[in-house]
């Protein structure tokens, strides 16, 4: 797989990850869509901010995803 700033959708990650066997859930993928959108941050960014709240979690080819996702950045963002 590419570094993570190389990719520019969720959809082309998501590909990438299936094709080197890794577990990926869909509400994962839609989440980050929706807080790309919401918070107008790149792929790569929300992804990193996710990883670093522990909103996604990674254990060996597995993702684990706290499905309160961008809500949880948002309420963070707005204390």
């Amino acid at each position: 797989m590419k570094n993570i700033e190389e990719y520019k959708s969720v959809g082309e990650w998501f590909n990438d990850a299936r094709q080197e066997g890794y577990n990926v859930p869909l509400a994962m993928c839609r989440g980050i869509e929706i807080a790309m959108k919401e918070l107008n941050k790149s792929f790569s960014e929300i992804f990193k901010l996710f990883e670093q709240e522990k909103i996604i979690i990674q254990e060996g080819k597995f993702f684990i995803y706290d499905v309160r996702g961008h809500k949880a950045i948002k309420g963070k963002n707005n204390k």
